[in-house]
C-alpha cells in the first residue's frame, strides 16, 4: 500500500464523523507521531510504498477512531496552552475552555507582578513566589502551564496538584517531568474532610472539577462517554451539582491565605447559583466570564 492510499482510506473511513479539512489534520498528526516525518515529506512521499513493518499501526489507529476513540490518546499527546502533554484513558483531554481560565490566571499574575512586591519575597536567599493549588488536577496542564509561563514573565510559583486517583498522579507527574516543570503532588480525596488538615495554605486555589451532571449525559457526544473517564466528569450526586464546588469553596476559608485567590471552572448551567454560594460563603470581588461561546465558564473570588 502506498501513503497515498493510505489516507485515502482515512478520508473514505472518517468522512461521516469528520470534514476534509479534520481529517487531513488526523492524518498528518498520526503520520508524523509514528513516522518522525512531517506532512511536506508525506507530498513528496506520498506515491512511494508504506513499509510492510509499519503500516498495522496506521491501519490500527484508523480502526480506533472509526470507533470514536478520540486522536489524543491515540497518540497519547494533547496541546494545551502552547505545551504538549501526555494524556491516556486516565485523565481528561485538556479543552480549550480550560486554557481560557489558564489565561485569566496568568493575566491577573502579570498584574499582580507589576504592583506587589510581595510576589517576590525571599527567605534564605530564595524567592518564595506564590503558592498555588490544583484540586483534581488531572494531567497537570493547570499548574504546570501556570507555573511555566508565570515565571517566563518573572512571577516564581510553586505548584501543588491533588488527585483521588494514583494513576492520574502518574500521569501529572510523568508530566512535569517532560516539561521540566516542578510540580507537588497529593493523592487525596477532597470529599474527605479528614484528609483537609493534610493541606497547606495557598495564595491561590484552582479547579476544573466534575461539574456535569447524570442527566446530562443523554446531551454528550459518545466518545466521550465511552473513552473519557466518567469520575473526572460527572458529580457523584444528581440532587448536588455543585457538592465539589461547595466543599472546594469551603476549604478555601481555611487554606486560602489572606487575600488570596479561588478559580473555578464552572458548568454554565449553574453560574447565578456558584455566585450566590460563593456570596454565602463570605467570597469578595466575584468576577464570572464567558468563554469563547458566550458561555459564563469561569468565576474568580477572593477571600478576605
Amino acid at each position: 500500500m502506498q501513503w497515498n492510499d493510505l489516507y485515502q482510506q482515512f478520508e473514505l473511513q472518517l468522512s461521516e464523523w469528520y470534514d476534509k479539512p479534520e481529517i487531513q489534520a488526523i492524518f498528518y498528526g498520526i503520520f508524523e507521531k509514528y513516522s518522525g516525518l512531517n506532512k511536506i515529506h508525506f507530498y513528496t512521499h506520498r506515491f512511494e510504498e508504506i513499509p510492510t513493518n509499519s503500516l498495522p499501526v496506521y491501519l490500527s489507529s484508523l480502526n480506533s477512531l472509526t470507533m470514536g476513540k478520540p486522536l489524543q490518546y491515540i497518540l497519547n499527546d494533547a496541546p494545551f496552552y502552547q505545551l504538549s502533554f501526555y494524556v491516556n484513558s486516565d485523565v481528561l483531554i485538556p479543552r480549550p475552555e480550560t486554557e481560557e481560565l489558564v489565561d485569566w490566571i496568568l493575566q491577573d499574575l502579570r498584574m499582580l507582578n507589576a504592583r506587589d512586591k510581595n510576589l517576590h519575597r525571599m527567605e534564605n536567599d530564595k524567592e518564595l513566589g506564590l503558592t498555588l493549588l490544583d484540586i483534581g488536577t488531572g494531567s497537570g496542564c493547570i499548574p504546570i502551564s501556570i507555573k511555566f509561563h508565570a515565571e517566563k514573565i518573572g512571577v516564581k510559583v510553586q505548584a501543588h496538584g491533588i488527585d483521588i486517583s494514583e494513576n492520574v498522579l502518574k500521569v501529572a507527574q510523568l508530566n512535569a517531568t517532560n516539561l521540566n516543570t516542578e510540580l507537588t503532588l497529593k493523592n487525596l480525596d477532597i470529599l474527605n474532610k479528614d484528609n483537609w488538615n493534610d493541606i497547606p495554605n495557598f495564595d491561590i486555589i484552582v479547579s476544573n472539577p466534575p461539574y456535569i451532571s447524570p442527566s446530562e449525559a443523554e446531551a454528550m457526544h459518545q466518545n466521550v462517554l465511552k473513552y473519557e473517564p466518567y469520575i473526572a466528569l460527572f458529580v457523584p450526586e444528581e440532587s448536588d451539582p455543585l457538592i465539589f464546588y461547595r466543599l472546594i469553596a469551603t476549604l478555601g476559608l481555611s487554606h486560602l491565605k489572606a487575600k488570596g485567590y479561588l478559580y473555578f471552572e464552572i458548568n454554565p448551567l449553574f453560574n447565578v447559583e456558584m455566585e450566590k454560594l460563593l456570596i454565602q460563603l463570605g467570597y469578595k470581588n466575584i468576577e464570572c466570564r464567558n468563554d469563547m461561546q458566550g458561555k459564563p465558564r469561569m468565576i474568580r473570588a477572593q477571600k478576605y
